[in-house]
């Protein structure tokens, strides 16, 4: 008798979110290059192959394609199983670098526009991994209902393990918030290549619209967190994208803040000049931290083609 292989039990869980989504992808219902929401202009493969990989990848990377949104439930299994591994890396070596998770009392995250919540998982794994019973609570707002599948199997996920508390609100969130004062760490995680995908006009507009997203929103925040609390800005490293304009706003701040650091993750073929314009340096460490199940068990290659490594840039300002 040939023997089965016995099938893993995924106890991480970064793993059962994996394959919650894995599971979750439906089989497109609309005819080949026809629209299948509204802003959502999907191609061939998406009928065939059960994902939105292309969609995705016009999304993210197509000039022309720019202002198209997230308007499928599919797109969203497909974002995580593409991009988890890489945001929440970023997050847990960006900590990882910076932090002893030491308090006696409960941390307390917010995630602007946390979407899928990819960053939860960084968190977690540098937080525990340095003191297992440091806890803490995570509030992810996020107005886009489409996510509310992912963040729902998130919030079992978390909630079932000890020393954590999460929950995600479909609002915004801003300085009236109870939150802020008690703040310890605001995130905003790829939130801000975001606005300046969606913004009109040309780079330097679209680097506008950062700056005064900055100003207008995430300004009074930080001026009513409490000393020593953190704001995490993660994002591309691509001056087409931002990160000019968050060093920018940054540099405007400084009277307010205790610490700034700037950093970002080097990777094969990176422009020589995708960096901060000053004052940062290369973090040492680029590799992914999540490991994927299985592969050939559960074929996730096929959603992470070409994501070998962390690229992105990020600052950290510690509220003086």
């Amino acid at each position: 008798m040939v023997a089965l292989p016995i099938k893993k039990v995924l106890k991480e869980p970064h793993e059962k979110y994996l394959a919650f989504c894995r599971h979750s992808l439906k089989v497109c219902s609309e005819s080949t290059n026809q629209v299948c929401n509204t802003d959502c202009q999907c191609t061939r493969n998406c009928k065939i192959d059960k994902f939105c990989l292309q969609c995705l990848s016009r999304i993210f990377e197509d000039e022309t394609s720019r202002f198209r949104i997230y308007k499928c439930e599919n797109i969203t299994y497909s974002y995580v199983l593409r991009y988890l591994n890489r945001y929440a890396s970023e997050i847990f070596l960006s900590l990882k670098s910076n932090f002893i998770f030491d308090k006696p009392t409960p941390l307390d995250i917010v995630s602007i526009g946390c979407g899928p919540a990819t960053e939860l998982f960084g968190f977690e794994r540098s937080i525990h991994a340095i003191n297992p019973h440091c806890s803490f609570r995570f509030f992810g707002f996020e107005p886009n209902k489409l996510w509310n599948n992912c963040q729902s199997f998130v919030s079992n996920i978390f909630n079932s393990l000890p020393n954590c508390s999460v929950s995600f609100i479909n609002n915004y969130f801003d300085e009236n918030n109870p939150l802020v004062t008690n703040l310890d760490f605001l995130v905003l995680n790829y939130l801000l290549s975001d606005i300046h995908k969606h913004s009109p006009g040309g780079i330097s507009e679209r680097d506008n619209a950062i700056i005064s997203y900055l100003n207008s929103i995430v300004l009074p925040i930080f001026k009513k967190m409490k000393k020593g609390s953190y704001i995490l800005i993660n994002d591309t490293n691509s001056y087409n994208m931002g990160r000019n304009a968050i060093e920018k706003w940054v540099h405007s701040i400084n009277s307010l803040c205790m610490r700034v650091v700037k950093r970002y993750f080097d990777y094969p073929n990176r422009y020589p000049r995708a960096h901060f314009n000053s004052g940062d340096k290369q973090e040492k460490c680029n590799s992914l931290q999540f490991a994927q199940p299985n592969s050939i068990m559960y074929n996730y290659d096929i959603y992470t083609i070409h994501i070998n490594e962390c690229r992105s840039s990020y600052v950290l300002i510690q509220r003086g």
